[in-house]
């Protein structure tokens, strides 16, 4: 399973009724509060073919990140979001397995973990309105332990601040250094 890009695209064929999501290309500029991506929509059965035609265009010092959000044929919810979520380096079983039980309470039918270089990510099996997402997040920061700081906080400040989660799936930027890499899958 390698990249996320599989997970989100088995994902995607498992919910025929997601129509499209989001990815966006970036330049990192660290401590920078102004989130000034650039958004491209991609049709959810054709998610590969865009990132490639994206990686092909993208400038050297940019990156491309999957966005939460994804939208389906349901005329009266339309906007998801995906569960994304940005770890400090490895985490402990113990920690896992939190983050396990927390992710069931959103009827996740799954996380997948992948290395990111010096981050952890994980990408949550479940749909989540605007609302629900919100207090996913604000759960995330709740998870943290004082012997543990495992969930990046910074970044779900920042992710609810832009409104929607974001994690990379390129490594074209000097301080990322590798590109994302599967660990581990927990289905439930």
């Amino acid at each position: 399973m390698g990249h996320p890009i599989v997970y989100v695209r088995d994902f995607f064929r498992t919910h025929p009724d997601i129509t499209t999501c989001q990815l966006h290309t970036y330049h990192y500029i660290p401590f920078n509060m102004k989130d000034r991506p650039q958004v491209f929509s991609a049709a959810a059965n054709d998610l590969e073919t865009c990132f490639a035609k994206m990686q092909a265009s993208l400038p050297p010092d940019h990156d491309i990140a999957f966005s939460s959000v994804v939208h389906t044929h349901n005329p009266s919810k339309r906007r998801y979001h995906l569960p994304l979520i940005d770890f400090h380096g490895d985490i402990s079983d113990i920690f896992l397995n939190r983050v396990a039980d927390f992710v069931q309470e959103s009827d996740a039918e799954s996380i997948a973990f992948y290395k990111s270089g010096k981050s952890l990510h994980a990408y949550v099996g479940a749909l989540l309105s605007q609302q629900e997402w919100v207090r996913f997040m604000g759960g995330l920061l709740l998870m943290n332990r004082k012997e543990e700081q495992a969930v990046d906080t910074r970044w779900v400040g920042h992710r609810l601040r832009a409104g929607y989660a974001g994690l990379r799936w390129t490594a074209n930027q000097g301080q990322y250094t590798q590109l994302p890499a599967h660990l581990r899958t927990i289905r439930f």
